[in-house]
């Protein structure tokens, strides 16, 4: 009787805030994504159990929960990326006309947890080839890099190369260093996932891309984590687009910067969905009320839906609470969302990014290549003293082998070997080099080809 009451007190409340009128509600038509009955699972394991909601343009959405309650699952299912073997079911779209969402059709832009960059290349040459990709041209792409790093507050180390991590010992004393500090690396991350949206290129401002980032404060201090998240809710505002985030450990200040949150507990139950303003008397209309004084709202929400797992009847008792907090709320959303369909008539829009072709995408990647070969100057040392070390032992050794009479069928032989050894050791090298280049640009070709900016023979010709 008593969980019959507190679904009805939760459904009266909700069903209240959503008659009441929102000074910066979005209209119908304006980007805002719909998911309805998404539901993902692995051979039979279900990851993300049936929800349905929206994320609206011009706000900031903040998916929270403990690690390993399946937010970076539901981001993957919204932004189209998940395993083949992962079954989805459910629908997302996005207004007006039922647009497709995902990043193959170039409506999403997402940051992932660890964003790979090239090393060699500066912040500022980083962001122009994100924005030359996107189709600007040389010059457009110039000053559309320069405008975005005045915006994410990165216009002072434009000329700087990123450089790779490293870890240093200083004196017992372990430390992590490189030319771009960590917070840096991730302003830059958004930046390039937002290139060619902003309105300095003109009429492409109409294409802007829904903006999802999985734990983009990871690894950050407090000052950095709350740089970072302030820059999405800049870019949130100002694009007047979808940016969704998710977050594990979020301050306090962190918090009063979203303005909408979705809470996921483990198993991938969501057990709320709504304005960041009305998720604490949600809960308290549930009997779960945060104590107003010294607690950051966050903490509280996570620490609600954790699970001690190592005591038997602790665990028992938070997954029932769990359990009874995912019901009611799903009885409560199916009453808002019930409606919620996509269009009948369903409209094809195709993409909306321009692709620029294998040609241009060649040249740029050739450029990229070249830049790297010309900066990389250890290896390109290491290059030169071992071809001068082989041809200092050929041009010794190759004219005595016949010991200085007439050439015999021996002394060819001999020749022979010499070359193939010399021929195999060059070859050695260059695939050396190569092998590790490959390795070092896997995630971001990955990143780069997932977003269909170029074939895959396109970047292999390049290399070649």
């Amino acid at each position: 009787a008593q969980a019959s009451l507190a679904q009805a007190r939760c459904c009266i409340a909700i069903l209240v805030m959503a008659q009441l009128p929102s000074g910066d509600s979005v209209s119908t038509a304006d980007g805002t994504i719909y998911w309805h009955e998404l539901t993902v699972s692995i051979r039979g394991r279900v990851l993300l159990h049936v929800n349905s909601g929206s994320a609206r343009a011009g706000r900031l959405l903040g998916i929270l929960g403990p690690s390993g309650a399946g937010k970076s699952t539901f981001l993957a299912a919204l932004s189209g990326i998940l395993p083949p073997h992962a079954h989805t079911a459910g629908a997302v779209w996005c207004s007006p006309g039922s647009q497709p969402v995902g990043i193959a059709e170039g409506t999403v832009a997402l940051l992932e947890q660890h964003s790979p960059f090239i090393s060699e290349l500066t912040v500022g040459e980083t962001l122009q080839f994100a924005a030359e990709l996107e189709g600007l041209s040389t010059k457009a792409a110039s000053v559309h890099a320069n405008n975005l790093l005045s915006r994410v507050g990165l216009a002072s180390i434009a000329s700087r190369r990123i450089g790779q991590p490293r870890f240093e010992d200083t004196g017992g004393f372990g430390i992590e260093s490189c030319a771009v500090t960590c917070g840096e690396r991730r302003r830059l991350a958004v930046a390039c996932a937002i290139a060619g949206d902003l309105d300095d290129v003109g009429s492409r401002s109409q294409c802007r891309r829904a903006l999802f980032a999985d734990e983009p404060t990871t690894g950050l201090d407090a000052f950095q984590a709350a740089r970072v998240v302030d820059v999405l809710k800049k870019l949130a505002v100002s694009r007047c687009c979808v940016v969704i985030l998710t977050l594990h450990q979020p301050r306090a200040s962190i918090w009063s910067t979203l303005d909408d949150v979705l809470l996921v507990a483990p198993g991938g139950h969501v057990v709320f969905a709504g304005q960041r303003d009305e998720a604490l008397q949600h809960f308290a209309s549930l009997g779960q009320a945060c104590p107003r004084e010294g607690v950051n709202p966050a903490e509280f929400m996570i620490d609600l839906v954790s699970v001690d797992m190592e005591d038997a009847g602790v665990a028992s008792a938070g997954r029932a609470r769990i359990d009874f907090l995912a019901s009611s709320f799903r009885h409560c959303n199916t009453l808002l969302c019930g409606e919620l369909q996509p269009q009948q008539s369903r409209i094809t829009f195709g993409s909306s990014r321009v692709r620029i072709g294998p040609f241009r995408a060649f040249r740029l990647l050739l450029w990229r290549s070249l830049k790297q070969l010309q900066r990389d100057k250890l290896t390109n040392v290491l290059r030169v003293l071992s071809v001068g070390g082989l041809a200092l032992f050929f041009g010794a050794h190759f004219g005595r082998l016949d010991g200085g009479g007439v050439p015999s069928a021996r002394s060819v032989a001999s020749r022979i070997c010499l070359i193939s050894f010399g021929v195999i050791a060059m070859a050695m090298l260059t695939m050396a080099r190569a092998l590790d280049r490959f390795a070092q640009e896997k995630a971001i070709v990955a990143q780069e080809r997932a977003a269909r900016r170029y074939s895959g023979g396109v970047y292999l010709a390049d290399k070649v």
